[in-house]
């Protein structure tokens, strides 16, 4: 396993252990006043930590974020109480609720450049904007951290992306909005397919600061009326902290030997790519720039290997087997078998579409493939996997190319550039 793969399981499985875990304190630890210049520094970050800073005095002392795992703010005293029930009054629309509840969580939490610029997008993307966003304390002093050029960035994309929303005015009587619609869109599509954010530990920060938004909204009830929509979302971002990690494990696993040697065999995208033991290469592969997630498999498979592998789980008739059918579909994961001995078990898919697509055009019911152990451990029900699939005329299927491996709460917008959701 690379570095790539152990960093990205250690993120699937801080994420499957989140209901475990106990609670983190999130409080800044004791001040030692021994030292007169340390109690200087302790002060300064009293005096910026409502306004989100970044500086090593907090930083160090373990000052909270508001984004850690488990965070929670303490009970509001009466006047807080007070404040929040004229700011979240019925009688402002829900859409100027919602953008007052926005600048106050941006100034209880410390915004990084990444979540700074996720944020922001994601603001954008559901047709939000802020009442005072070149007033926000927190982008203001987070100017001050080590990496200044990123985080001039960061505000700028924060300031030009915000004012997303129509400038004329609008009836917000007859506004309605989607919370759950939105994440799903967002997390699921827009934040990989617009924004092309591809690495995990920026997918997983994605998630677990929608989450802490949604969350935030709700304890707040800055939106009484939406609080079943509300719920909702969060349960999808909460799923999304989880599937979106094991998508990524998932992927680099597969096709797998055993499908691989299938293709090479039998017929697909691998069938070709191989030479003759006795040839140049030692039977290897003479490509190197392509399929990188299937490179370092297939490198590791000679075509004698794949004969051998075949015959062992098939029998010594599997070779004659012919290919009959190959077709490009999108799955979704109805069952999970592992094998108890280590070795290949099952994967059943069926033929699936997205909200807003029509059913796709073929026979195929249902596909059993076999698959190793090793990337069944990160699948999980209705998964999504887009790929080509073949069959051959003993009934067997394998697959060889995977385009696409997508979370179980995918929904592709139709024009997310136009859209306001809050209409």
């Amino acid at each position: 396993m690379n570095s790539d793969e152990e960093n990205v399981k250690g993120l699937v499985e801080h994420a499957l252990a989140q209901q475990q875990l106990q609670p983190l304190a999130g409080q800044a630890p004791a001040k030692k006043k021994k030292k007169k210049r340390s109690s200087k520094k302790a002060s300064d970050a009293c005096e910026n930590v409502d306004h989100g800073c970044f500086a090593d005095c907090c930083v160090q002392k373990g000052i909270a974020t508001g984004f850690e795992e488990f965070y929670a703010e303490g009970p509001l005293t009466p006047a807080e109480q007070a404040e929040e029930a004229e700011l979240y009054s019925p009688d402002k629309s829900p859409r100027e609720r919602l953008e007052l509840c926005v600048d106050r969580y941006r100034q209880k939490r410390r915004f990084d450049p990444t979540r700074t610029k996720i944020f922001s997008s994601y603001l954008s993307f559901g047709g939000i904007k802020s009442p005072n966003p070149n007033q926000n304390q927190n982008l203001n002093k987070q100017i001050e951290v080590e990496n200044a050029n990123d985080m001039e960035e960061a505000q700028e994309f924060a300031g030009a992306d915000t004012p997303a929303v129509a400038e004329e005015e609008e009836d917000d009587d007859d506004v309605e909005v989607d919370f759950t619609y939105v994440v799903r869109a967002f997390l699921a599509h827009h934040i990989t397919r617009k924004l092309a954010y591809i690495y995990t530990q920026n997918l997983l920060i994605a998630s677990e600061l929608v989450l802490n938004f949604l969350r935030y909204i709700h304890a707040h009830r800055a939106l009484p009326e939406y609080s079943a929509d509300i719920a909702s979302a969060i349960e999808v971002a909460k799923r999304a902290c989880v599937e979106i990690p094991r998508n990524r494990m998932f992927g680099a696993a597969v096709p797998g030997r055993w499908n691989l040697a299938c293709s090479a065999v039998f017929g697909g995208y691998s069938n070709g790519l191989w030479v003759d033991d006795t040839a140049e290469n030692g039977g290897r592969p003479s490509w190197d720039d392509t399929v990188p997630s299937a490179r370092s498999q297939q490198n590791m498979l000679k075509l004698s290997e794949a004969r051998e592998l075949l015959t062992n789980v098939l029998g010594q008739d599997a070779l004659s087997a012919m290919k009959v059918k190959e077709e490009i579909l999108l799955t979704q994961v109805v069952s999970i078998t592992k094998s108890p001995n280590g070795g290949l078990g099952t994967l059943t898919l069926k033929p699936w579409h997205y909200e807003g697509m029509a059913p796709q055009e073929t026979s195929v019911t249902s596909l059993e493939l076999k698959l190793e152990n090793s990337a069944l451990e990160h699948a999980y029900l209705s998964m999504h996997i887009d790929g080509t699939f073949h069959q051959l005329d003993n009934g067997l299927w394998y697959f060889d190319r995977v385009t696409g491996v997508t979370p179980s709460f995918y929904i592709e917008p139709a024009d997310d550039d136009d859209e306001d959701y809050w209409s």
